[in-house]
C-alpha cells in the first residue's frame, strides 16, 4: 500500500500551478519602487501575461486561486482595491487608476477570455490598445471623449490574460497591427497543460 500523500504537497502544487499569475500579482504589489533601469528606460515590476491552454482541460481558469489566497493573508487591501476583471475599453482601464480619484495606481486586470477583447480591441474606436501600450510604457493615460476626459498619471498596471489555443488561432489574422503591438509585443505568453 502506497504512503499517503501530505497535504502540504497539494498546497506547493497549487501554488506552483499559479506561478504566472502569482508572478504577476506580487510583482503588482510591489509597485512601481522596485525596478531596473535600462539606459533611460526604467523597467518596473509591471507584467502582461498571456495563458494559453484546451478549454476545460489545462486548468488555466484555476490557476489564480492559489495565489489570490496566499494574498488575501498579505494583501487583502491590494486584493480589495487593485484587483479587477475584464478589459473593455481604454476608459475602463484609466477608471482603475485615474486622477484624481485614486491615490494607489496600482492595478491587476484578470482577463478570463481574451479572445473576446481581441474582438472589441479591433473595432473602430476603441482605445484599449493604445491605453494598454501606454500603461505599459508608463506614459500618461488619458482619453478625451464628448462627454469627458479622463487622465491617469503614474498607473501600475499588470494584466493576465486566459485564451485557448484555438481561440487565439482564429483571432490572430483579424487582429490589426496596433491591437497585435498592444497585446503581443508586451505581453510574455505561457502554455497551460493539465499534469
Amino acid at each position: 500500500m502506497p504512503a499517503e500523500r501530505p497535504a502540504c504537497l497539494d498546497q506547493i502544487g497549487l501554488a506552483l500551478e499559479g506561478g504566472v499569475e502569482g508572478l504577476v500579482a506580487v510583482g503588482n504589489v510591489s509597485g512601481p519602487g522596485p525596478h531596473c533601469q535600462v539606459l533611460h528606460d526604467r523597467h518596473s515590476t509591471r507584467l502582461y501575461a498571456a495563458i494559453v491552454g484546451e478549454a476545460g482541460t489545462s486548468r488555466k481558469g484555476l490557476a489564480w486561486r492559489a495565489p489570490r489566497h496566499l494574498l488575501k493573508q498579505v494583501a487583502l487591501d491590494w486584493m480589495d482595491r487593485c484587483v479587477h476583471s475584464g478589459l473593455n475599453s481604454g476608459e475602463s482601464l484609466i477608471a482603475h487608476v485615474r486622477d484624481p480619484l485614486r491615490e494607489d495606481k496600482r492595478a491587476l486586470v484578470i482577463e478570463a477570455e481574451l479572445a473576446a477583447v481581441l474582438k472589441r480591441m479591433s473595432g473602430e474606436g476603441n482605445s484599449l490598445s493604445p491605453a494598454l501600450r501606454d500603461a505599459w510604457d508608463d506614459r500618461t493615460l488619458g482619453t478625451t471623449t464628448k462627454n469627458s476626459t479622463r487622465r491617469a498619471t503614474g498607473a501600475h498596471m499588470s494584466v493576465v490574460d486566459h485564451i485557448t489555443a484555438t481561440e487565439l488561432d482564429c483571432t490572430s489574422p483579424k487582429r490589426s497591427w496596433r491591437t497585435a503591438s498592444a497585446i503581443g509585443g508586451s505581453t510574455s505568453w505561457f502554455a497551460a497543460r493539465s499534469a
